[in-house]
């Protein structure tokens, strides 16, 4: 009893525009930040990232510009500038990090480190489908149309 209603308080909670615009908004900044915090905290630690990054037979060449996409990226997710684009490509950096990094499944942490990261692809997959038009630079100037990719697609279906 209680529980049917708690979940009509939260669809009709959900259903209302003002409040999904916000949760959009909220979700961009989660995953947004994850990304900031982890460039930069690269920064101040860069010898242990190129270490790890030697370790798998990876150039430590790749130490910087992966600092400066982790950076762009999450600032373009918080602020909405370009998110499905960024979106899209943080997720394959991320699934691509998790299997380069996250690879040893005897590794109870390394488990749960690529499930992670596979639950945040998730979730910017979702992102780079939807995109962000409420509080955000696109929706502020137009650059993104709203609904999916998908949507686009089925109004001028290929024959």
């Amino acid at each position: 009893m209680i529980t049917s209603f708690l979940t009509v308080l939260l669809f009709s909670v959900l259903a209302n525009p003002k409040v999904t615009a916000k949760l959009d908004l909220l979700a961009r900044i989660f995953l947004g930040i994850l990304f900031l915090i982890a460039g930069l905290g690269k920064l101040t630690a860069p010898q242990l990232t190129q270490d790890l990054m030697t370790t798998i037979g990876m150039s430590d060449i790749f130490f910087y510009p992966t600092v400066i996409f982790e950076i762009i990226g999450g600032l373009m997710l918080i602020v909405g500038f370009k998110s499905r684009l960024a979106a899209a490509a943080l997720a394959g950096f991320t699934i691509a990090a998790s299997i380069l990094f996250h690879n040893d499944f005897g590794d109870r942490a390394q488990i749960g480190m690529f499930l992670k990261n596979i639950a945040v692809a998730g979730g910017l997959v979702m992102l780079a489908k939807h995109g962000s038009q409420s509080f955000s630079l696109d929706g502020l100037f137009g650059k993104e149309e709203a609904g999916s990719l998908m949507e686009a697609n089925s109004q001028n279906p290929v024959e």
